[in-house]
């Protein structure tokens, strides 16, 4: 239960990002789960999808924790993103991205333009379909037809270490380097721009969100959510309920 409640917490506080601006976040309340071990989210209106690693499936909730629908047969889903008609899901267990369409027709693999090793992400962008390659240390990208890698295994700037995370924005792509420490920033043509997070102590940056007005950076075994505006100036550190978990189940 208290892996449960640090993803949710988070999740919370995500979701109220777009909506309000506080000065500064606030607890609002735990969503508790029954027999799920989830990883990544996506938000679809009022409910949640959420990647059950354990149980390889993704899982439709509301915000009461009540389960709405099943999706079954996966390997070790991920960090999950939709685009409205589809939910794309890195099977990490499985080294692929499959899209499984609402309308009925099932699974479909997605082709990114390299073969992958344990995917931890992806992430829908314009025009583009980002994979975090986890093993390889590296990010994936298919821009409109256009393929580019990301990183490569280090530790100085523009360098990854076990990429877990990405979000794209209309103008960046912004990359969780979880055993850097840290959050890598590039343009959409895959140029380095610019890190943060690493000067606050982060001891496996898992996860990254952006908002229109703010980054946050999920902060695993440090039992903390990270809060920055889009200049990368750090606003708030939030540790009120999260109680982090290993990633050795990855």
């Amino acid at each position: 239960m208290k892996e449960i409640k640090f993803l949710i917490v988070i999740g919370i506080l995500m979701l109220i990002s777009c909506e309000e601006q506080p000065k500064e976040w606030v607890y609002k309340e735990d969503i508790m789960l029954e027999g799920i071990s989830p990883i990544g989210m996506l938000a679809t209106g009022a409910d949640l999808w959420l990647s059950d690693v354990d149980n390889n499936r993704l899982v439709k909730i509301k915000m009461t924790g009540k389960i709405l629908q099943e999706i079954k047969g996966l390997i070790r889903p991920m960090h999950i993103d939709g685009d409205g008609e589809s939910i794309y899901i890195p099977q990490f267990g499985a080294d692929n991205i499959v899209r499984w369409n609402k309308d009925g027709t099932g699974f479909s693999t997605i082709s990114i333009g390299d073969s992958l090793d344990a995917p931890g992400a992806v992430s829908l962008g314009p025009g583009m379909i980002a994979v975090a390659d986890f093993f390889n240390h590296r990010v994936l990208v298919n821009a409109q037809e256009k393929f580019f890698v990301i990183g490569k295994e280090g530790h100085d700037n523009s360098s990854l270490y076990y990429p877990t995370d990405i979000e794209i924005t209309d103008q960046k792509i912004y990359i969780a380097d979880a055993y850097n420490n840290r959050v890598q920033i590039y343009d959409l043509q895959g140029n380095y721009s610019h890190t943060i997070g690493w000067q606050e102590g982060i001891k496996v940056a898992s996860g990254v969100e952006v908002s229109d007005k703010h980054v946050f950076i999920t902060d695993f075994h440090g039992s903390r959510l990270l809060i920055y505006d889009l200049t990368g100036k750090l606003l708030q550190i939030f540790t009120e309920h999260l109680i982090s978990r290993s990633l050795r189940s990855i």
